[in-house]
C-alpha cells in the first residue's frame, strides 16, 4: 500500500529549493537548483511526475526520435504568486508554513481595503451623481 501524501493542494508551504531540468546532449536529468538564501512562501497547486532518461535517434534521421525513461520523480507543483507559473519542488525541500503566514499570499478575491464607514460615505455620495432616464450614471463631466 502506498503511503499517504504529506501535503494537500492549497496548503501554504515554505520552499527552500526548486527543481530544474538539465539537458546534456541526449541525456535529461532533473536536478536541484541553487538553494534560496531565505525560504519563500508558496502555495501547492498540484502534483506531477517527471522522468530522467535519454533521447534515442536524431532529428535528421529517417527513424522516429523517442524518449527512453530511466527514473521517475514525483514533485509538488507550487506557485509563488497568483499569476506565476507552476514550479516543481521535491517533497524534502518544502515544509508546511505556519498558519499566520498564509495571509501574506495573494488571493483570487482581494481582502477589503476600505472600512464600512468609508463604503457608506461613497454610497451616500453616489446618490447625488447625475443619472439618465434609465437610472444609469450620465457620461460627461461630473457635476454635483
Amino acid at each position: 500500500m502506498k503511503k499517504p501524501r504529506q501535503y494537500k493542494i492549497g496548503d501554504c508551504v515554505l520552499v527552500c529549493n526548486i527543481m530544474r531540468r538539465d539537458e546534456q546532449g541526449d541525456t535529461i536529468k532533473w536536478r536541484k537548483n541553487f538553494p534560496f538564501t531565505k525560504s519563500r512562501l508558496a502555495q501547492i497547486t498540484g502534483l506531477c511526475k517527471r522522468y530522467d532518461g535519454r533521447i534515442e535517434g536524431h532529428y535528421d534521421d529517417v527513424c522516429a526520435t523517442y524518449f527512453v525513461p530511466s527514473k521517475t520523480h514525483t514533485f509538488w507543483l507550487v506557485r509563488f504568486g497568483l499569476m506565476n507559473k507552476e514550479i516543481p519542488v521535491s517533497e524534502e525541500d518544502i515544509i508546511l508554513a505556519p498558519a499566520n503566514t498564509a495571509k501574506d499570499l495573494p488571493t483570487i478575491y482581494p481582502r477589503p481595503s476600505m472600512s464600512e464607514r468609508e463604503r457608506q460615505a461613497l454610497r451616500e455620495d453616489s446618490k447625488h451623481w447625475p443619472r439618465d432616464e434609465k437610472g444609469r450614471w450620465a457620461t460627461g463631466p461630473c457635476v454635483h
